[in-house]
């Protein structure tokens, strides 16, 4: 199977923010084309992401704007296999698209991490993430560059494909399944006929495990999270109302009616009505603690704050593992079991007294 695998770098959590493009096509099972460029966002650098993929505003100064790219992008996965690992790279595109006001790419992707959780049972709940899966498979790649993040994604496909039928992976589009029910041969006229009784169904018909679940925050209705990835609301009757394809198992959903916060081991979606608004990348797992005017990330040694949206706010690295953090009068708290740090001019996101521990 030919196909591109693609990814972006941001520069902040709005999806939009593109500031690097990856592009490999793989054509049988060799890489035939890399095409990679810097891009100027036309936005602010976090230091979150800053950190993560090292590009700042000086390196992106003088690049093209994504406008300025796009016809080649469209042009190179126009009519192809587009391969990505999550949504983000699919949610990335088709946001910057929209900012300058450009037709969705017209393609068929695949996300390598539903591959790869059906095709290995180590990897269904976790362990999915390309850096992970490259050390485990042997790929050397330079982490966070947008091309070598893409030929590291095309080569784990092709990893996958050889331990399943290369007919196995339009379940992985959303295409059907199918299972046979009865088969029967017949002799008439000379002829042989095979007779073949089954069902399809539609993936997003298909069974699933229910993994997780919450109750929306404006409404009746509920959340159902399945070891698909799939994240399904329904109403108060039990109707699907949306579905939101992360790929993953969350751990938390908290909606607050104006934002629906989706949890798993390695990035929290943030969503705004049906699209994908924030995405952000959670090193230690965590947990997510929600308030009024933000929200925010307990990691093991780590706490950062954001606005409702997704935009960073702060962040409190410590040395120990954190036991509580909480807000007392104008100031914020985070205690470890050997010190106390006192931030004062933190945003107060969070309601005065409230306290949470750490797992």
């Amino acid at each position: 199977m030919n196909f591109v695998a693609l990814d972006f770098e941001t520069a902040n959590a709005d999806l939009s923010s593109i500031c690097q493009v990856g592009l490999v096509s793989f054509r049988d099972g060799e890489v035939a084309e890399t095409f990679s460029t810097l891009v100027d966002p036309d936005d602010y650098f976090d230091p979150i992401n800053i950190s993560i993929h090292g590009i700042d505003e000086d390196r992106v100064r003088g690049a093209p704007l994504f406008r300025d790219i796009y016809s080649q992008l469209s042009e190179r996965v126009s009519g192809a296999v587009v391969v990505c690992h999550t949504l983000f790279d699919r949610a990335a595109i088709r946001q910057a698209s929209a900012k300058y006001q450009f037709a969705d790419v017209t393609c068929e992707w695949l996300d390598t991490t539903r591959v790869v959780r059906r095709t290995w049972s180590q990897y269904a709940r976790s362990g999915y993430g390309l850096g992970n899966l490259a050390r485990e498979f042997g790929i050397s790649f330079n982490h966070h560059d947008a091309a070598e993040d893409a030929r590291a994604t095309g080569l784990i496909l092709l990893k996958a494909m050889r331990e399943i039928e290369a007919s196995a992976l339009p379940k992985y589009t959303g295409a059907v399944f199918g299972q046979e029910l009865h088969r029967s041969t017949i002799e008439a006229g000379g002829h042989t006929f095979t007779i073949t009784m089954g069902i399809q169904a539609g993936e997003k018909f298909a069974a699933d495990w229910i993994y997780a679940a919450s109750f929306a925050g404006s409404s009746n209705g509920a959340y159902l999270a399945g070891y698909s990835g799939r994240v399904i609301e329904v109403n108060e009757r039990g109707d699907g109302l949306r579905v939101y394809d992360i790929g993953a198992v969350p751990r938390q959903i908290i909606d607050t009616g104006t934002h629906l916060y989706l949890l798993t081991d390695t990035r929290l979606y943030v969503m705004r009505g049906d699209a994908l608004h924030a995405l952000i990348d959670t090193f230690d797992g965590g947990e997510l603690l929600v308030a009024q005017s933000g929200f925010g990330l307990l990691e093991k040694k780590r706490m950062r704050w954001f606005t409702p949206d997704g935009t960073y706010a702060g962040s409190v690295v410590t040395k120990d593992p954190i036991r509580r953090v909480y807000f007392s009068q104008d100031h914020l708290v985070v205690e470890t079991r050997q010190t106390r740090a006192t931030i004062k001019g933190a945003p107060a996101w969070w309601p005065q007294d409230e306290e949470k521990a750490s797992s």
